[in-house]
C-alpha cells in the first residue's frame, strides 16, 4: 500500500490499517503530536512501497509407501543364489532342546508361473537352504519359509505338506482366493539340500505373490505359523536375517533349472584323459592287498573314538564292492564299499588300516571327498558330452559292525551314460597333515599319501 498526503495519527484510522495488513516500513518513525497543525508540507513526501509478502513453499508431501515392503525397508529379491545371516544347529543342551549359533548360509530361489486359461495362473516356487556344514563334518539346516503377500505384508505357511489348502487373502476392499500347497525335501546321500516347494495357484491379476526364507530358533518359531495369516514382522526369527522373494522379481532375473555348485578344480591332466595319459587302471570287486599304512591305538569307551598310538607302512588288505541303481530319469546311482577288519594285539589295542579315500574322475584327475557324512555335495562336471551335475556323499562307520568288520561307502549320482567315475583308496602319513582333509575338490596330483600304494576301484 502507498501513503499519500498527510500522516494519519488518528488511532481509529491506525488500526484500521493494520487490521488491512499494512506494515510500517523498518526504521520510520511515527511522527508525534502533528494532528494539531494545518500547514501544508511544502512537498508532498515520496512515497514508499511496501514490501510483498515473502512466499512461503508449501510443504513437500511424504511420499507414500506403495507396499508393506517399501514400507519397512525390505528389499524384494529375484531368483538366484544369495548368502545371508542365518542359524545353524551345532548341538543338543542337557535338556534335549538345539543349541543354535549364527553361521553364514546359503540359499536358492527358482520360480515359474503358467496361466491356465480359466482366468487363474500357477505359480511354483522353489526355496533352497544349503546346509551348514561344521569342522566336525556334521551338517544341519534351520530353516524356515512360507507364502507371503508383497502389498499387505501377510504372510501364509500350510498346516500340512502335500495337502492343498485354500486361503482368503484380503488387501484392502479386494479379496482374492489362493490355493497353497507346500511340499519339502530333506538332505540325503543322494540329495545336497533342504527344500520348500510351494504350488500357489491364484487370480490371473493377482501381481503381489512372494515367499520368505529365515532361519528357525526353535520348532514353536517354526509350528505357530502354520495355518494363519501372520504379519512378517511378527515372525519370529531370531538372529536370523528375513529374505523375501518376488514372483515378478524372479520370473524377470530367470531361473536356474539345477542349483549346482562349481568345484574349486575340475582338471588335472592337460587337456588329456588323465588316467590313460598316466597308464592308471582301476580294480574290480573283491579283496585287495596293498602295501599301506597301518595303525595302532584304542577305543576311548565314553566317546567311542579312536585314539591312534602308532603308525607303520606295511602289506594289509582292504575289501571292494559295487552296485547300481537306475530310478529311470536318465541318472545312475552307484554306491561304493571299503570294507576291512580290524585286529586286536595282545595287549588289546586295535591294529587297522589308516585310509584316506573318494571319487575320482578318470578323465580329468579330479578327486572328490564330501566334506560331510550322509550329505550329497553337489559339483558341476564338464565331461566330453557337455556340462552335467554330479553329487557326492559318504557314509563312514566309525564302529565295528556284528561282522566285526568296518565299512566306508561312497554313494554317487550322475547321468546314466557318465563312465569316468572310479573310487581311490590309499594311506597316508598322518603327520602330512594337521587335520583331517576339509577340502571337496583336489587334483589327484596334489594327494599327499607318503610311500604308500593308491588304489583305484571300479
Amino acid at each position: 500500500m502507498k501513503l499519500k498526503g498527510l500522516y494519519i495519527v488518528a488511532t481509529a484510522a491506525l488500526l484500521a490499517l493494520v487490521t488491512a495488513g499494512c506494515d510500517k516500513n523498518p526504521g520510520e518513525k511515527t511522527p508525534q503530536d502533528k494532528g494539531t497543525e494545518a500547514a501544508s508540507p511544502t512537498e508532498i513526501p515520496e512515497a514508499t512501497a511496501t514490501p510483498e509478502p515473502t512466499a512461503t513453499s508449501a510443504p513437500t508431501a511424504t511420499p507414500v509407501a506403495e507396499n508393506y515392503m517399501e514400507a519397512n525397508g525390505i528389499k524384494v529379491l529375484g531368483a538366484g543364489r544369495y548368502d545371508y545371516q542365518g542359524l545353524s544347529i551345532v548341538g543338543w543342551d542337557a535338556a534335549g532342546n538345539y543349541v543354535i549359533e549364527s553361521a553364514v548360509c546359503e540359499a536358492i530361489f527358482t520360480v515359474t508361473e503358467e496361466e491356465n486359461g480359466d482366468g487363474t495362473k500357477t505359480i511354483c516356487a522353489t526355496l533352497h537352504s544349503i546346509p551348514v556344514v561344521n569342522k566336525k563334518k556334521g551338517w544341519s539346516t534351520a530353516t524356515m519359509g512360507g507364502f507371503v503377500d508383497l502389498k499387505s505384508g501377510k504372510a501364509f505357511f500350510p498346516s500340512s505338506d502335500k495337502m492343498e489348502q485354500f486361503a482368503l487373502l484380503k488387501q484392502g476392499e479386494k479379496s482374492y482366493e489362493l490355493r497353497i500347497t507346500f511340499e519339502y525335501e530333506k538332505p540325503s546321500l543322494t540329495y545336497p539340500y533342504y527344500t520348500e516347494k510351494y504350488t500357489v495357484v491364484c487370480p490371473a491379476d493377482y501381481e503381489d505373490a512372494g515367499f520368505y526364507l529365515t532361519g528357525s530358533p526353535d520348532n514353536e518359531s517354526y509350528a505357530e505359523r502354520a495355518g494363519n495369516w501372520k504379519l512378517l514382522n511378527y515372525i519370529r526369527h531370531g538372529e536370523s536375517d528375513l529374505l523375501v522373494f518376488g514372483v515378478n522379481e524372479g520370473l524377470a532375473t530367470g531361473t536356474e533349472t539345477e542349483p549346482v555348485e562349481t568345484p574349486a578344480l575340475e582338471e588335472a591332466g592337460d587337456g588329456e584323459h588323465y588316467f590313460d595319459k598316466h597308464g592308471l587302471t582301476a580294480r574290480g570287486e573283491g579283496k585287495h592287498t596293498y602295501f599301506g599304512t597301518v595303525s595302532t591305538g584304542t577305543i576311548n569307551p565314553e566317546t567311542k573314538t579312536y585314539k591312534v598310538a602308532s603308525m607303520e607302512f606295511k602289506k594289509t588288505e582292504v575289501e571292494f564292492s559295487l552296485s547300481e541303481e537306475f530310478p529311470g530319469d536318465g541318472t545312475k546311482i552307484m554306491t561304493a564299499t571299503f570294507c576291512y577288519t580290524p585286529e586286536h594285539s595282545s595287549e588289546g589295542a586295535l591294529i587297522m588300516p589308516y585310509s584316506i579315500s573318494g571319487v575320482v574322475d578318470k578323465r580329468t584327475g579330479a578327486l572328490y571327498s564330501p566334506r560331510a557324512y550322509s550329505l550329497a555335495e553337489p559339483h558341476t562336471v564338464n565331461g566330453e558330452n557337455g556340462v552335467f551335475s554330479l553329487t557326492v556323499a559318504t557314509e563312514t562307520r566309525d564302529t565295528m559292525e556284528e561282522d566285526g568288520k568296518i565299512r566306508v561307502v561312497y554313494v554317487v549320482g550322475c547321468p546314466e551314460a557318465y563312465e569316468d567315475i572310479a573310487f581311490y583308496w590309499t594311506g597316508y602319513d598322518r603327520t602330512m597333515y594337521l587335520d583331517t582333509p576339509t577340502w571337496s575338490v583336489d587334483s589327484i596330483v596334489r594327494l599327499k599319501k607318503g610311500d604308500s600304494e593308491l588304489l583305484f576301484f571300479e
